[in-house]
């Protein structure tokens, strides 16, 4: 969940330039690929409560990897 959580404050930040807690962000793992979503729970200064942040998360040589774009690709494929 923090390697989630911390992939999705990263990719909004640029955009925000708002500093927040882990709790402005609820993360749900996707049971059959290595994705996930990070949905706001508050407004922020560009989002707005339950938007979602699309992302990844996969295990390399026993590292967890995780990583969200906002705009580059759509939701979707994510």
């Amino acid at each position: 969940m923090f390697c989630a959580k911390e992939a999705a404050y990263k990719a909004q930040y640029p955009l925000t330039k708002t500093l927040f807690g882990f709790d402005r962000l609820d993360v749900t793992l996707s049971a059959e690929n290595p994705a996930f979503d990070a949905q706001f729970t508050q407004d922020t200064e560009r989002f707005k409560r339950g938007e979602k942040l699309p992302g990844r998360i996969v295990s390399v040589a026993g590292h967890l990897v995780s990583g969200v774009a906002i705009g580059q690709i759509d939701r979707k494929g994510a």
